[in-house]
């Protein structure tokens, strides 16, 4: 899956998961409404929700050599037009190599795995992708709420 560039190898890695990843709820899965894939677990049935090929992209990427820096998996709302309703959604984002802009990689909603790299919507500008809630990579976590997480599950505003 590596390419020539970090763009290049991101790119490839999107269309990877693309191709390889079957959409499935968690109810249908593993029987809860909200369960959290070690990248393992998805690449050892290719069934996963949103998140879980959000996680996946992002492993990939950095066990294919793209910094950390350049990775996260968001969670947060999204809107697929104006009239739509706002949804939760996890995805991929990556600091673009070519431009030092952020950029989704998303696998399911919205997919956009045959756009090049530096035509991808800028995150930013990007209305769809409304308020991001927390964004992680192996290194750190990212916050705009107080939660904690628990049994791989999240409790948003939990207070101490």
């Amino acid at each position: 899956l590596m390419g020539s560039s970090h763009d290049d190898t991101m790119l490839r890695i999107q269309k990877f998961v693309v191709q390889k990843l079957t959409y499935s709820y968690d109810e249908n899965n593993q029987g809860a409404v909200e369960f959290w894939q070690f990248p393992f677990e998805t690449i050892s049935s290719w069934i996963g929700d949103c998140e879980d090929g959000a996680i996946l992209i992002v492993s990939l990427g950095i066990n294919a050599g793209v910094p950390s820096w350049r990775l996260r998996v968001a969670a947060g709302m999204v809107q697929e037009s104006e009239t739509a309703p706002e949804g939760g959604h996890g995805y991929a984002t990556y600091l673009r190599e070519s431009d030092s802009n952020w950029t989704v990689l998303d696998w399911c909603y919205l997919e956009n795995s045959s756009t090049s790299m530096k035509n991808k919507p800028i995150l930013k500008e990007h209305k769809p992708y409304k308020q991001v809630w927390f964004s992680f990579n192996d290194e750190h976590a990212y916050g705009n709420e107080q939660f904690e997480i628990t049994q791989r599950l999240a409790l948003v505003n939990k207070e101490d």
